[in-house]
């Protein structure tokens, strides 16, 4: 049985996570990004996220803005139990801070979910998906 899986993308990534959503067949999901005059933002899953693998889209450019709303995210999807969360991002902005003898661990140690690092294919229009 193949697990149920839904693709959810921040605000920086939004044309991206389309493509990858088209390429895999479905559709995208519905999040909020609320923002308040203070400069706080809440972002809110639109729609169960209970039980299912959770895609999460977002660059980190620029860094602390793009990725504190990834970790934002990610923590609304473990409050809303999804059953396993996936953070995709195209563009790290704080890999460069890490040096070889050490792991990347910004979202290990938020409660986020391991990162490992892979290079996606250019997903151009026209072009098969992988």
């Amino acid at each position: 049985m193949q697990e149920s899986s839904k693709i959810f993308s921040g605000t920086a990534t939004r044309y991206l996570s389309e493509k990858i959503a088209a390429a895999s067949g479905e559709r995208l999901g519905e999040v909020t990004v609320s923002r308040f005059s203070d400069g706080e933002f809440q972002p809110s899953f639109e729609e169960t996220v209970r039980g299912e693998l959770v895609f999460i889209v977002q660059s980190t450019f620029p860094p602390s803005d793009n990725l504190f709303e990834l970790l934002m995210m990610v923590d609304a999807a473990k409050r809303a139990s999804a059953k396993r969360i996936v953070a995709v991002m195209p563009y790290f902005g704080f890999a460069r801070q890490d040096r070889k003898d050490k792991d990347p661990r910004v979202l290990r140690s938020a409660g986020g979910p391991p990162l490992r690092q892979q290079p996606l294919p250019a997903l151009h229009q026209g072009d098969e998906p992988p």
